[in-house]
């Protein structure tokens, strides 16, 4: 957003939080927030704003709670939405990879080059295999910079 470009980030408010906290610091810096809770009204809405060229934010490794799909991440298994390779597929754009660099005095984010999903046999948007290389990606990251990721949800089996 500091460069110019037009950028959304999917967020879901949080009851430990004051109501309309993302949305109005997200705003502060240029960014449009997205209520990723509002399902399909939520959803039409990322795809619009993919449509017109913005870069959408979304965690992938933000568990999912109804259901999702099961990726193998950070050596356990775990459900985590398809939403994020769905919306590339059907919007044809590519992932881009942002890991976090640093937190300290802002946090800073590096993009990686863009990816597009390998080729699928058509009707194939919600492929375990593409939910799997975003897991991956950001897996990948987590190990380069441990320090810098946080998990404040309870989404692992005590199994």
């Amino acid at each position: 957003a500091v460069e110019g470009y037009p950028v959304a980030v999917a967020i879901r408010e949080s009851r430990k939080i004051p109501p309309g906290f993302f949305r109005k610091g997200l705003g502060r810096y240029g960014i449009r927030a997205l209520d990723a809770a509002s399902g399909t009204a939520g959803l039409k809405e990322m795809i619009r704003v993919l449509r017109k060229g913005y870069l959408l934010y979304i965690l992938m490794d933000q568990g999912s709670k109804q259901g999702g799909m099961a990726v193998e991440f950070l050596g356990r298994t775990m459900h985590v939405p398809a939403g994020p390779a769905v919306l590339a597929r059907r919007c044809s754009v590519p992932v881009i990879p942002a890991a976090v660099t640093g937190a300290d005095p802002v946090w800073s984010l590096k993009l990686s080059e863009p990816e597009f999903l390998p080729e699928r046999e058509p009707g194939a948007e919600r492929d375990n295999r593409d939910v799997q290389q975003l897991a991956d990606m950001t897996a990948e990251q987590i190990r380069n910079h441990p320090e810098l990721w946080t998990w404040h949800h309870r989404r692992w089996s005590r199994g």
